[in-house]
């Protein structure tokens, strides 16, 4: 989607201060001129580890370019305060940092408001970067025509993780099978989440980050496979109204409301604990499952009418226009995300660089995966699947069709009624 839309505004700062602040942050925003600068990096990990070495990437960048950057300073979110108000809090008070990581849907909203700066001139210039080494896929949020206003850090594919005792319980084949015998399908797991749960009274299936609310963009887990869309490719048109959209919805409102195999509303079972048979959602809960007393499986997305498609989260390391030192920090960003630190971030991060897309590493940071689990659902994932939904302030968007796609949760409710709902309540916001 072209990054085309001025965003309205952003939380807790006017689209208008974002602006302000990017053009008064210096004569060019290169700090040109000026010496050694400082610069500061702010992100939202509280990892001790990952934060040691995003630390030691700022002294190794501050070592090599001693003309450039005096040293790196890497701030992390304080626990319990969103990354979000805080960053732009800073940003609206004249305090911009100069670096920093955004989810995808943050990055539209930045990129399409002029907050971000365009890093192509000095990646594609690079060839120690390799630029053609990203992914196309894994880049499609973060490239605008000939501008690039990001480097994807974690680019982590969603699998379905499966319970293979409660399989056996219910006397069905698990989706392994179902994957060697070619019968791997939505509709097909929704028969078997049907029968797990009229047998073992375990829920069938979820999805483990959408719980009926504003995260609604999960449902692209869903929709990927048939080939749906909340809005078309520019961005100002909504598309729930399209038969994809409506199919994928109906076939998931018939696993709640006549199957049984998917959770209800209020509901919120629990994979590691027993109490969801297959759960859609991200490698990482593979480090949960190592000492579970029970055998599971994790398998890419089923086959939908429009082939089997991984919905992919993503965020990625920017450099912002409010900050003072442009050229630096576009350099700071190219030297994180270059071949040798991409592979010191593969170790808890998926990568987007396809020379790192291999199970040697990234089974570094997912020792408890199979080579094939790996390939199948990480490797794969990433070069053939969807990036979950992003636009200009994706907030209201979300929070106005949430508003809407809540009607869809009872038993008798209208899919195409409440799409072309949907559609009314968020048109306006696409096209503003």
């Amino acid at each position: 989607m072209a990054h085309r839309k001025v965003l309205a505004a952003l939380t807790a700062v006017s689209a208008g201060t974002l602006l302000l602040s990017a053009c008064s942050s210096g004569e060019d925003g290169s700090g040109a001129g000026s010496g050694p600068v400082s610069l500061r990096m702010v992100l939202w990990s509280s990892n001790a580890d990952q934060l040691a070495m995003f630390k030691e990437m700022g002294k190794q960048f501050a070592a090599a370019n001693p003309t450039l950057v005096k040293d790196v300073q890497v701030t992390p979110t304080a626990a319990g305060e969103s990354y979000r108000t805080v960053l732009t809090t800073q940003i609206g008070g004249g305090d911009a940092p100069d670096v920093g990581w955004l989810g995808s849907g943050d990055l539209v909203d930045f990129a399409n408001q002029g907050a971000l700066v365009d890093l192509a001139p000095t990646l594609k210039n690079d060839p120690g970067f390799d630029y053609a080494d990203l992914t196309p896929a894994g880049m499609a949020l973060d490239e605008d025509g000939d501008k690039v206003w990001g480097v994807p850090f974690s680019t982590s594919p969603g699998g379905i993780f499966y319970n293979a005792d409660l399989f056996a319980e219910a006397g069905i084949p698990n989706p392994d099978k179902m994957i060697a015998d070619g019968t791997w399908t939505w509709d097909n797991l929704a028969r078997a989440a049907a029968t797990i749960h009229e047998k073992t009274g375990a829920t069938g299936f979820n999805i483990a980050a959408y719980k009926f609310d504003d995260n609604w963009p999960e449902l692209n887990t869903i929709w990927a496979g048939y080939g749906a869309k909340p809005w078309n490719d520019t961005g100002d048109t909504c598309t729930f109204t399209e038969q994809p959209m409506q199919d994928s919805l109906q076939f998931l409102h018939d696993m709640i409301y006549k199957t049984g195999g998917y959770t209800k509303p209020g509901e919120t079972p629990d994979f590691p604990t027993q109490q969801v048979a297959m759960s859609s959602t991200y490698i990482s809960v593979a480090g949960t499952l190592k000492d579970v007393p029970f055998t599971w499986g994790l398998v890419p997305a089923p086959k939908g009418p429009k082939g089997a498609i991984a919905s992919i989260g993503q965020s990625s390391i920017v450099a912002f226009a409010a900050g003072k030192h442009h050229d630096a920090a576009a350099k700071l960003v190219g030297f994180i995300t270059n071949k040798e630190n991409a592979r010191k971030l593969a170790r808890y991060f998926p990568p987007v660089r396809q020379s790192l897309l291999n199970t040697q590493t990234l089974a570094v940071a997912n020792p408890v995966l199979t080579a094939e689990q790996l390939e199948s659902v990480v490797i794969d994932g990433i070069k053939t699947g969807a990036l979950a939904p992003a636009h200009a302030d994706m907030g209201k968007i979300q929070t106005a069709a949430r508003a809407e796609l809540e009607k869809l949760w009872k038993p008798d409710a209208d899919v195409k009624q409440v799409t072309q709902q949907i559609c009314a309540a968020i048109d306006p916001l696409l096209k503003d």
